[in-house]
């Protein structure tokens, strides 16, 4: 099936695990995992060349 414009194939659902610590070091992973996957939302166009 064709997606429309606009139509994300699948989401990415944030998790939360308890047994990572609050380090300074475990902050930036989630910092950065973060940011990647608010950059990936896009409205697709059905062209994968702009896509």
């Amino acid at each position: 099936m064709q997606k429309k414009p606009g139509e994300n194939s699948h989401s990415h659902a944030h998790t939360t695990i308890s047994s990572l610590s609050d380090s300074a070091s475990s902050e930036a992973y989630r910092a950065i995992n973060d940011r990647m996957h608010a950059d990936m939302v896009i409205d697709a166009t059905g062209d994968a060349d702009v896509d």
